[in-house]
């Protein structure tokens, strides 16, 4: 049924191509190794053509895919590779003397070869040498966090798309492997690192990537860098979300410190047409099993929300940036560092005025406890088309109190 020419379309690419035409032909197969081995320009995509249930009654069928061989077929294959049909799980003599070999003893001396290689490079770059091992750590570099801004109330507002910019780019000149970029969106996402080059064939220094129109393969490359003790993020709008959900899911399963930062949350992007218009994304994001996601609700909440991400480098962050939404005056009203915690305690009997995509309105006052407290957490909401709408939420657990 699907009869794509796979290879064509990565030989498009501009890979190396490579087709081996018998799954069992060893020599060829280690010829077309060593031609791997030999191109350093481009990736090597090598297509083996294999026949399904090779040597068996079944072969060349789905069945022997999707059920049990049965003992007398079992028998048969056997029989067909010359294996002695009355042997069940049989090593013959020899197999793992070899297998020792080309393991085991040669691992021995490529260890020690790397080994010397790592404490000649920490002799040369002893500072260098202390920011990989600190990166192999999965740890951040000492004051990594000194710069987070902070930002004054303004009742003017300031799209927390744009405080994230600033954010990350605060973050991204004190941690050099903090490093991503968008789904062809920089410029929409402010997700940049400004000053810092773009990630080349021709510079593998670069901090900035630029991932083209494939949310999906974005997630994917983003969650292999971090898997690489890189603290990586990929951006998009939250609308295509939708594209990249498998790697999203895939991040919170494996417990992989992946960011992944998505703007233009508000219905108000709806001016562009249904296909762009978040309707039931935040609900699916909070749905997904260890994925924490925060929904920042103005330019300090933001800042916060990327200490969060990047203080836990077990877990990953999903952050949702909304539209222009002023900040508020902290200091009289709540400790955002609790945000790390799923919610914060008001420490003033003042009310603060919440904003959402339908007008300015009074939010009711609410205590608040600590995801840490176990309990019921509260949260300050505003009324928008009579449903309560949180000022700021993170994590899977969230219930308001009647």
């Amino acid at each position: 049924a699907f009869d794509e020419d796979v290879g064509l379309r990565f030989q498009a690419y501009g890979g190396n191509v490579i087709h081996l035409d018998d799954a069992n032909d060893t020599k060829a197969f280690a010829k077309a190794i060593e031609t791997f081995k030999a191109t350093s320009d481009r990736p090597t995509f090598i297509v083996v053509h294999s026949v399904i249930g090779w040597g068996s009654p079944k072969a060349g069928s789905e069945k022997a895919h999707g059920e049990p061989l049965g003992e007398d077929n079992v028998r048969a294959t056997k029989k067909a590779y010359g294996w002695p049909e009355d042997k069940s799980f049989y090593v013959p003599e020899g197999v793992a003397e070899h297998f020792h070999g080309a393991i085991a003893d040669r691992g021995v001396d490529l260890r020690e070869k790397w080994e010397a290689t790592v404490e000649k490079y920490r002799a040369a770059h002893p500072e260098l040498a202390a920011e990989l091992d600190t990166m192999l750590k999965d740890k951040l570099p000492e004051g990594w966090d000194a710069d987070i801004p902070v930002f004054p109330a303004d009742e003017k507002g300031l799209a927390s798309r744009d405080s994230g910019g600033k954010v990350l780019n605060a973050l991204a000149a004190r941690v050099p492997w903090l490093i991503g970029g968008s789904a062809d969106l920089a410029p929409s996402t402010k997700t940049d690192i400004k000053g810092k080059p773009s990630f080349e064939a021709d510079n593998y220094g670069g901090q900035n990537f630029h991932f083209g129109v494939r949310e999906h393969g974005m997630g994917g490359v983003v969650n292999g860098m971090t898997l690489s003790h890189l603290r990586s993020y990929g951006s998009t709008f939250l609308v295509f979300a939708d594209y990249m959900r498998a790697p999203i899911r895939l991040s919170a399963i494996m417990e992989l410190a992946s960011v992944w930062v998505f703007t233009h949350d508000s219905i108000g992007v709806g001016e562009d047409g249904p296909t762009h218009q978040p309707i039931e994304h935040l609900a699916t994001l909070r749905a997904i099993p260890g994925l924490d996601t925060i929904r920042p609700g103005d330019a300090n909440e933001v800042a916060y929300a990327w200490r969060a991400a990047l203080e836990d480098a077990s877990g990953q962050a999903v952050t949702g940036y909304r539209a222009p939404s002023f900040s508020i005056d902290t200091r009289n009203l709540w400790a955002f560092e609790e945000l790390a915690e799923a919610g914060y305690a008001y420490s003033s009997s003042v009310a603060p005025v919440v904003h959402d995509h339908y007008g300015w309105r009074d939010a009711p006052r609410y205590a608040f406890r600590p995801l840490k407290d176990a309990g019921l957490i509260q949260f300050p909401v505003t009324e928008a088309h009579g449903r309560p709408q949180p000022l700021a939420t993170r994590g899977r657990f969230l219930r308001p109190l009647p």
